[in-house]
């Protein structure tokens, strides 16, 4: 659940070439600015390591409106792990995977499928 001066979220799931696997959610204020910012790190040879804000950096760059609800979406991310040296851009394979529910308490909201160069 949103507070009220927060606007959307951006969740992540990614598998790397190496093996790893990337978890974040962050939750993004009116402003624009992160609120919240959580994630996990997962490797065969590590184990797993919960990630802090302090560990994590993700820079909106790019943006997508609906042509439907006429919504604005980012659409390309910067990440950055510092813990982990690790950094990859991500981008939508698609711009339009918005889901539009009329009945839901949230009416619009943008999931789908991204893509990173280290994938």
């Amino acid at each position: 659940a949103l507070q009220r001066n927060q606007v959307g979220w951006d969740w992540f799931g990614l598998n790397t070439k190496n093996g790893a696997s990337i978890t974040l959610f962050k939750l993004r204020n009116a402003e624009g600015a992160n609120d919240f910012i959580s994630g996990s790190f997962y490797h065969p040879d590590l184990g797993y390591t919960y990630l802090s804000a302090d560990d994590i950096s993700i820079k909106e760059s790019a943006f997508w409106q609906s042509p439907k609800t006429k919504v604005q979406y980012p659409s390309l991310w910067e990440l950055s792990i510092r813990s982990k040296n690790f950094s990859a851009t991500i981008k939508p394979r698609i711009p339009d995977q918005e889901i539009v529910d009329e009945g839901s308490a949230i009416k619009a909201y943008w999931e789908g499928a991204v893509a990173s160069e280290d994938e």
